[in-house]
């Protein structure tokens, strides 16, 4: 996604400018990395938004890894990525944190976005920020023991909520499953190829830009190419994937207004495109399709004249839509002029996909930063809204799905030939006539199997343009099959951040239309 030259240039004036502020800076896999002491990172955050070299107007995501089972003293690293919407580069910030003194200074009032990120760092690790404003849990109940993404926080470990603790015999069944996992919890205690089912569940109704968004950050430690029929593939899926999640969003946000005809209009759209990712996939939510290198099958046999038949009835019933819906008058005045805040602050919130280009600002990762997969290869264009209201995030999002209809008929007419999968023996399993007819295929095969992917030592940030925003994923290895730490940066928790100021002096009524445009989804939001 970010180019050597980039990636030099900024290194060169961070080394000019900052060079006292800092005591590493490492270029790795296209990431610039600085570590800082903690004492440091509010200068140094200053100093990285507010000189124009750098501009870095956006914090995408701050959280923290434990490094109790490496040794690695101090245990805990605070991990912040920043973002340049104009120059268009990244940075992470690393500064380590003491067990015994895991206090460190708030970044909230820098970037809006830190807030509630620090309150979710502290109630997941238990890091506390000097000069936070509200530091308490966030994803935790308030009684709450412990912090359970600490290594020390058993993944078995049950604690049920204080309310239930001293019911009646005859209950406790209940008491065993109020405990919570989640999906951090979980990929750092799995192989990193039994991750791809927990990225399903972040988002349903998009799954397979999840698993590809995962995919591509292993693929990132593992320096491995993705053949190009492949990354075809996946970006014809990616944007079924996103009609269909857009398709969802606006169905739900206007009957929600009482635009029930509308629904089944674009819900009966919907279905049409899951029958056609089950057709590919096998499976119509949690796909689980992306392999790392590649995908878990190629093309089924009748799939491109399938594409075609069924793009061409969902074209259909988004002009129907179109129609029925955006010149009508009582829906315009449920919507205009709601839920609108200022460009400054949609930056600081860290804000991203439809709610930032609705506010005028085109920004589309499959464009900007150079893009990512093959999505150089086609013609399309970034739709945006001038206002930023509910009723141009409606906009935005019918504009989208015809652009994401534009994308795919380009690349079904022009597929390559080739391999649906990258056959490098490090992240793919060999064909079963290899391992049943080789010692090799069966040794190779069985190590995959019992030991998992071994990336290389380090660490990835891959992001994608997912429907509702930035999907971000943060791997951290260390060189065995099990990662450290597998982060998603989720697009909806900054929108629901700024909920509240987007809702404060409307109506009560006004509440449903602002939070139908925000795409909320539960298992994004909380993970």
């Amino acid at each position: 996604m970010y180019s050597q030259s980039l990636e030099s240039s900024l290194a060169k004036a961070v080394a000019d400018k900052l060079a006292d502020k800092y005591t590493d800076c490492t270029a790795y896999l296209g990431d610039l990395t600085l570590t800082v002491p903690k004492q440091n990172i509010r200068e140094i955050c200053l100093a990285l938004k507010n000189i124009p070299e750098f501009s870095f107007d956006q914090m995408m995501d701050l959280t923290a890894v434990d490094y109790l089972l490496q040794g690695v003293t101090p245990r805990f690293q605070v991990v912040y990525h920043l973002k340049s919407l104009g120059k268009a580069h990244r940075i992470r910030l690393k500064c380590s944190v003491e067990e015994s003194d895991t206090m460190i200074d708030s970044i909230h009032d820098i970037w809006a976005a830190a807030n509630w990120y620090e309150r979710e760092c502290y109630d997941m690790y238990g890091i506390t920020f000097n000069g936070h404003p509200d530091l308490r849990r966030i994803i935790m109940y308030n009684e709450f023991e412990g912090h359970p993404l600490r290594k020390d926080y058993p993944i078995t470990m049950e604690q049920p909520l204080v309310e239930l603790r001293n019911i009646p015999e005859r209950h406790h069944y209940m008491d065993k499953h109020l405990y919570r996992q989640g999906f951090e919890k979980q990929a750092e205690n799995r192989h990193y190829i039994q991750v791809f089912p927990y990225t399903d569940r972040l988002n349903y109704c998009s799954a397979i830009i999840n698993n590809v968004g995962y995919s591509m950050a292993v693929e990132k430690l593992f320096s491995v190419e993705v053949p190009k029929r492949a990354e075809y593939a996946r970006v014809i899926m990616m944007e079924v994937s996103r009609i269909a999640d857009h398709l969802t969003c606006v169905a739900a946000s206007a009957m929600e207004l009482g635009a029930f005809t509308f629904f089944l209009w674009f819900i009966k759209a919907r279905e049409y495109l899951w029958e056609l990712i089950e057709s590919f996939t096998g499976a119509r939510l949690t796909t689980s399709w992306s392999r790392f290198g590649g995908n878990a099958n190629d093309f089924p046999e009748g799939f491109v004249g399938q594409l075609t038949e069924r793009l061409q009835k969902v074209k259909e019933v988004i002009d129907e839509g179109d129609k029925l819906l955006s010149r009508n008058k009582i829906f315009i005045d449920r919507v205009k002029n709601l839920g609108v805040l200022p460009p400054e602050k949609l930056i600081s919130y860290g804000f991203s996909g439809v709610m930032l280009r609705a506010g005028g600002i085109a920004h589309d990762l499959r464009v900007s930063e150079g893009g990512y997969s093959v999505y150089s290869d086609f013609d399309f264009e970034v739709p945006v809204g001038t206002v930023g209201d509910c009723y141009d995030r409606y906009h935005v999002r019918m504009e989208e799905m015809r652009q994401s209809i534009r994308i795919i008929e380009q690349a079904k007419d022009k597929i390559p030939d080739g391999d649906y999968q990258n056959r490098d023996r490090r992240v793919t399993i060999p064909p079963k006539s290899e391992v049943y007819g080789s010692i090799e295929g069966l040794i190779d095969h069985f190590k995959i199997i019992m030991e998992g992917h071994a990336p290389p030592k380090g660490e990835a940030y891959s992001a994608v343009e997912a429907p509702n925003g930035e999907l971000g994923f943060y791997v951290v290895s260390d060189g065995t099959g099990r990662p450290v730490k597998v982060r998603c940066r989720p697009p909806c928790f900054n929108f629901v951040a700024a909920f509240k100021e987007m809702a404060i002096g409307r109506h009560l009524a006004d509440l449903i239309p602002i939070f139908g445009s925000i795409n909320m989804i539960g298992g994004e939001l909380d993970r």
